[in-house]
């Protein structure tokens, strides 16, 4: 089985390593209702869409279905193949808009960007150099079926990169509510999810989209591996890592689904869940209890007046007291600490950045564990000298990723948003024959 990764950091960087780069069939797709279909022999080189006079063939049809039943280890019968053939029908629809779009944005994809992207999924599966292509052939699959999406997947990224990033914003109002919501979740229990999505954006899918998730249902409790699944048929960014939502608070998630979870123990797959924006998969892979924080996983922003005892800056006693009395009454805030070790000249002094209260020494964390924000503390001993400590700020949330991670997942979030948005207007605009 060739484990994928979906090409989803779109844009968060000026520039997206290609090296970072592989696939997964579907990439911020959009599907629409469809017939069903079965390549039958003989009809290979008919016409299976137009898309803006691009025709699909059945042998294309017929070569990204092999290519998605062996990445996702689904069973290769004509029952599956029925089922999946309209999904990737549009995949190839989505496929050729996305390329014409890259033709007119005058974005360009080298054959040394797809070298890259496959020897990146062959580290990923720790193939050696090459493997991938002996693979696909031993499989029957040329080379080129992979590439061509390689391509298109690539050169969207790029096209977001260059476009559509320009449409995203994340406010810092924005990460704060985030903020905020993870704080108050942080004393309910956890559950370790991992989820598959299939978006239902048009009442004709409906059928089509819940028969689709029976059917993975079906195939995951029969030993197919949720991951595989996870990166080739969902809709979500967790895609790029096999589904995998890590923690999550209990709340946290559509009332829908958490009924749902409420009823299941760790170990177990859910029937498809009916959401607001189409079908969930949920597969429950741990649960506990909230973790009970120490005292010393808060952290702390310092700054300091650091006052050596020895050495060619060191500070007389007198004048150590003189320093402290002056800076007790100047000092009202962590910027007049910095301003007044600038005029000090002092090595040291000045802001000292966040630490954990257990990995300060302990002298220090005596002094700033309970002491108030812009309040300064000491002096206290510390090695090589004494220190006047003030707390410019003080997070009592372990656990907490930084803010610049919550900054980064929204805007990934509403840059999926953007180039899902951007898809569905190339279709409307676009001239689309889906063949019987």
């Amino acid at each position: 089985m060739i484990h994928t990764t979906q090409i989803t950091n779109v844009a968060l960087r000026s520039k997206l390593p290609v090296s970072a780069l592989a696939f997964c069939v579907g990439l911020l797709s959009v599907y629409g209702p469809l017939p069903a279909f079965a390549v039958q022999s003989g009809q290979t080189q008919r016409i299976a869409a137009v898309v803006n006079d691009e025709a699909i063939t059945w042998k294309d049809v017929d070569e990204r279905t092999s290519l998605l039943l062996l990445t996702s280890r689904l069973p290769d019968n004509q029952e599956t193949r029925q089922r999946i053939i309209p999904r990737v029908i549009q995949v190839l629809v989505n496929e050729r808009l996305k390329m014409q779009q890259i033709k007119k944005a005058g974005i360009d994809v080298e054959p040394a960007d797809i070298a890259n992207a496959k020897r990146q999924i062959e580290r990923n599966n720790g193939f050696p150099t090459g493997a991938l292509d002996d693979l696909l052939r031993h499989q029957g699959l040329a080379p080129h079926i992979l590439e061509t999406q390689l391509r298109a997947d690539i050169g969207w990224v790029r096209y977001a990169q260059s476009t559509l990033r320009r449409q995203v914003s994340v406010e810092p109002a924005e990460v704060d509510a985030v903020i905020s919501t993870m704080k108050d979740n942080l004393g309910r229990p956890q559950r370790l999810l991992a989820e598959i999505v299939l978006p239902v954006t048009d009442p004709a899918e409906e059928r089509q989209m819940r028969a689709l998730a029976d059917r993975l249902v079906d195939q995951i409790r029969q030993g197919a591996p949720f991951a595989s699944l996870a990166r080739q048929f969902s809709a979500s960014v967790t895609a790029a890592v096999g589904g995998d939502l890590g923690w999550i608070s209990t709340g946290a998630l559509e009332p829908e689904i958490e009924r749902v979870l409420d009823t299941m123990s760790p170990g177990m797959l859910s029937q498809p869940v009916r959401t607001t924006g189409g079908y969930a998969i949920m597969l429950l892979r741990e649960a506990r209890e909230p973790r009970k924080q120490s005292a010393d996983d808060i952290r702390v922003q310092l700054s300091q007046i650091f006052m050596p005892l020895s050495g060619p800056a060191a500070v007389p006693e007198a004048k150590r007291a003189e320093i402290a009395r002056s800076v007790r009454d100047s000092a009202k805030s962590c910027a007049d600490i910095d301003a007044t070790a600038g005029q000090l000249n002092l090595p040291g002094s000045g802001a000292i950045g966040s630490m954990r209260l257990a990995d300060l020494p302990p002298p220090v964390r005596a002094v700033v564990r309970d002491l108030p924000l812009n309040t300064l503390g000491g002096p206290v001993e510390v090695a090589g000298g004494e220190a006047i400590v003030m707390v410019c700020d003080r997070q009592d949330t372990a656990g907490l990723p930084p803010r610049e991670e919550i900054e980064q997942r929204l805007t990934l979030e509403k840059l999926e948003r953007v180039s899902n948005r951007a898809l569905r207007d190339l279709r409307r605009s676009a001239l689309i024959d889906i063949r019987r």
